[in-house]
């Protein structure tokens, strides 16, 4: 047998050896299939997030203890308080916000997916109100449709209202501003 003829036999019978053992690898057993899907399955089990109705306005006056079960956090940077998942109907609101965090300097907290509708009619109202308040991250509320601010950022000659972000907040058809940053109100983000 000549060099070539080998050759070419030795090609074939390679190539069908590789062919055979990757059909093999391929071509299953239909039962096994189902097995494989569901080994390489997870379970998670989903936690259902809380969302509080019943509320006219929040107001935290440098004390942000004993506010109940929807206030979690602990005021660090790394657990910062956090009010969330909210709808509130501010009607009559005594402070002239939905929420109205004043006089907070020293804890981190977030606010976040709140609807606030009916708050107060003031230059310096708004569905949320950050009065001398810093470190505060404002994220996907919506404060629309008042007859003044969605949102007001604001500082006085007692303090500074600096270092807040408000991320992704919906604040249309307000009859004044839809964000206003006043006085000694430096220092924030406002992203959309």
């Amino acid at each position: 047998m000549s060099f070539n003829k080998k050759f070419k036999i030795l090609g074939i019978l390679g190539t069908f050896i590789i062919s055979s053992m990757l059909a093999g690898s391929i071509i299953r057993d239909k039962n096994d299939v189902p097995n494989m899907i569901e080994d390489n399955i997870e379970t998670k089990n989903l936690k259902k997030s809380d969302y509080w109705t019943n509320f006219t306005y929040i107001h935290v006056k440098n004390n942000w203890s004993n506010f109940g079960p929807w206030l979690k956090g602990d005021g660090s940077w790394s657990n910062p308080y956090r009010i969330e998942n909210m709808t509130i109907d501010a009607t009559g609101t005594p402070t002239g916000a939905g929420i109205l965090i004043e006089d907070s300097q020293n804890v981190f907290f977030e606010i976040r997916n709140i609807t606030v509708t009916n708050w107060g009619v003031g230059s310096y109202d708004g569905g949320i109100v950050l009065l001398n308040s810093s470190n505060g991250f404002l994220e996907n509320n919506n404060c629309s449709g008042g007859t003044s601010n969605g949102i007001v950022l604001n500082g006085d000659l007692t303090g500074t209202c600096s270092n807040n972000t408000l991320y992704n907040n919906i604040v249309d058809n307000n009859g004044v501003n839809g964000i206003r940053i006043m006085d000694h109100a430096g220092g924030n983000w406002v992203i959309s």
